[in-house]
């Protein structure tokens, strides 16, 4: 019997997707690599620009539903934008004193709640509808790179005092502890490096991963030892 051969499926969507990041791979390759999609890449086009920072932008996401995009910048304020309209709106002054680094919104809140990171190692948590300066968390040491809720009340922070942290706003809503003395929900602390990136499972959120120097680890936070609220994760 003759072998049958099959070509790979190939889905539009995917291909946009791919296009669209091409910004991380050279023009070379990129050519390369797409020159038969020219369709999809004769298509593309820049859709809007929107303004309202005055300083640089460090940090954007977009929300679950798509309806909103949330943008930290140098000058230590949130933007939120309405997608599809492109209107800003929110402009929330967070009380940071420094370059926000890092933004989100928590899921499952109806983009109602985010949290945010600065290079001072500032972290607050802002309610969208009643922007009132709450208090701030001040346990890291130096730059806060991430920030990653993964529930209305649970969310981590990596930086440059060489931790990764855990957050639960059931249990406290602040810390205005001597900044980098604090030990609190500390379940990675690094030795030499700082913690320059954090990933978790979508499918599993008790699995993260981290990225140190050049190395990244993984880890299962059900295996991690807690004492007294320090963890034994030492890299």
């Amino acid at each position: 019997m003759r072998k049958r051969t099959y070509k790979p499926y190939r889905d539009v969507n995917s291909e946009v997707e791919l296009i669209v990041n091409r910004s991380s791979i050279s023009g070379s390759l990129f050519k390369k690599t797409y020159s038969n999609f020219s369709h999809v890449v004769k298509s593309l086009d820049l859709e809007t620009v929107v303004e309202g920072h005055d300083g640089c932008v460090n940090t954007i996401h977009w929300s679950d539903d798509g309806k909103f995009i949330l943008s930290g910048s140098d000058d230590s304020t949130l933007q939120i934008y309405c997608y599809g309209t492109y209107r800003q709106a929110h402009r929330l002054l967070t009380g940071h004193q420094g370059i926000i680094f890092s933004a989100r919104f928590f899921p499952r809140t109806g983009n109602s709640k985010v949290v945010s990171g600065e290079n001072h190692g500032m972290v607050r948590v802002t309610d969208v509808e009643y922007p009132t300066l709450s208090a701030p968390f001040l346990c890291n040491r130096g730059a806060v790179y991430q920030v990653i809720p993964i529930s209305p009340d649970v969310f981590y922070t990596c930086g440059y005092g060489r931790t990764v942290r855990e957050y639960d706003l059931r249990v406290d809503s602040a810390c205005e502890c001597t900044r980098g003395m604090c030990h609190k929900g500390i379940l990675i602390k690094g030795k030499n490096q700082s913690v320059t990136s954090l990933a978790f499972n979508p499918l599993k959120d008790y699995e993260f991963c981290t990225a140190i120097g050049n190395i990244v680890r993984i880890y299962d936070t059900r295996k991690l030892k807690r004492r007294h609220g320090l963890l034994a994760g030492e890299q």
